[in-house]
């Protein structure tokens, strides 16, 4: 399970545990990091949390994250689902090299190369996620 909001960077320490421990869950057994995320070739700081969920747990929890931190979209995905639909790509970086301005010089290249590529990128450590990933005709890669 992967959760994504866009976020003012202070909400990771104050607001996010706070929010998971009112959900039932408990905040240890999350990870969440402030990371480089891209939207329509634009690139902002995004807050990434991470843990091993089931699906109702991880709705149940994005819809308040989404609220309190006054997000238009939270985005929750299952990376190791193979029977999904959702065409992605994951692109590895070597390690402690994948920074912001690394990430959006990829995410435009990428649209240059594959017009699908442009929509948006999430990172996690040293991947990045582009999720809905087509190729010119509209279809999933």
């Amino acid at each position: 399970m992967l959760i994504e909001r866009r976020f003012q960077p202070k909400s990771q320490k104050n607001i996010v545990p706070k929010i998971i421990t009112a959900n039932g869950i408990d905040a240890a057994t999350l990870r969440t990091e402030v990371t480089p995320g891209g939207y329509l070739l634009k690139t902002n700081a995004s807050l990434q949390t991470e843990g091993d969920l089931d699906d109702a747990v991880t709705d149940r929890l994005a819809g308040p994250l989404g609220y309190v931190l006054r997000q238009y979209r939270v985005l929750t995905s299952r990376l190791d689902d193979t029977t999904g639909k959702t065409g992605l790509v994951i692109v590895r970086f070597p390690q402690g090299s994948l920074s912001a301005t690394v990430a959006q010089r990829f995410f435009e290249a990428a649209d240059a190369t594959k017009n699908g590529l442009g929509g948006g990128y999430s990172v996690v450590g040293d991947e990045q996620i582009f999720l809905n990933a087509t190729n010119s005709e509209g279809k999933t890669l």
